[in-house]
């Protein structure tokens, strides 16, 4: 039962409803799930790291009625699919390409990510090697510079278990990280973001500590600049750093960069805003 009043465009029917996939990559069993309908082409979400799938329900709600094809998958770690001993980029690489290379036998392609799932879009669009990618959306992220991108472990900073799943979605929604989201879009992923264990509520994500190896691109390699859009946050805490990046440097004026008022979080914190961006970007 929602606490907040949703706004009237708002339904998880559509992403609820859609159907569920599996593949094996790299050992772990990777889930997506697909809707929509028409002619053009498939948009692909990638979430971001300690998030899943279900933080685009809102994106896919923002389609209406003619919600075209689009997809949303779960990266090792998160949401429904498997979790790993540690968490290499070239994995969460491979189960993106995977995913791609499944869905691009039938339709041509638009992804978009945010953070980690932003810059796993693009070392996959610099890699060239899935065929049919129009465009790639980057939510506030960017691969990183090789000097600041090494394997660390990453220490958890919430609780394991929850008797209630209100404690649990408080715990997600309360979080300073949350503090720009809408209430009703904090409550509603924050139950989603947990599952029922030994009577109580557990993380739908690996929350343990965990060692991480954030993605690294050197060069832009097949990526086509000029079907990249970046999408950030001028108050993201990552602002500064994304803005003095490697790749932004690189790309130079080719980049087409939107910058909204939010923070990280971009499609969280203005649902109907980036959605109006993302179709201008794409051309929809």
């Amino acid at each position: 039962m929602s606490t907040f009043p949703r706004p009237a465009w708002f339904s998880p029917t559509a992403y609820d409803s859609a159907t569920t996939h599996e593949l094996m990559s790299s050992g772990a069993r990777i889930s997506y799930r697909t809707g929509g309908s028409g002619s053009g082409p498939r948009f692909l979400f990638v979430h971001g790291g300690r998030a899943h799938s279900t933080w685009w329900a809102a994106e896919v709600a923002l389609f209406g009625a003619n919600t075209p094809k689009w997809a949303a998958m779960d990266l090792s770690g998160h949401g429904d699919s498997e979790w790993r001993d540690n968490y290499p980029a070239s994995a969460w690489l491979g189960e993106l390409e995977a995913v791609a290379s499944d869905l691009a036998r039938d339709d041509s392609l638009i992804l978009v990510g945010h953070s980690l799932g932003g810059m796993l879009s693009l070392l996959l669009g610099a890699r060239g090697t899935v065929p049919r990618i129009e465009h790639i959306v980057s939510v506030d992220a960017v691969p990183l510079d090789p000097a600041y991108a090494s394997a660390q472990a990453e220490p958890s900073t919430s609780k394991p278990f929850y008797p209630t799943i209100a404690e649990g979605a408080e715990a997600f929604s309360s979080r300073s990280a949350r503090a720009g989201w809408p209430s009703w879009l904090a409550e509603f992923v924050g139950e989603r973001s947990l599952r029922p264990q030994d009577g109580g509520w557990v993380w739908r994500h690996d929350n343990s500590s965990r060692t991480i190896e954030r993605p690294v691109l050197t060069e832009l390699g097949a990526l086509d600049l000029s079907r990249v859009t970046l999408v950030s946050g001028s108050r993201s805490p990552y602002a500064a750093s994304l803005n003095a990046s490697g790749f932004v440097q690189m790309a130079g004026s080719a980049l087409t960069h939107v910058r909204l008022e939010t923070g990280h979080d971009v499609m969280m914190e203005k649902p109907a805003e980036f959605h109006r961006t993302l179709m201008d970007a794409v051309g929809r």
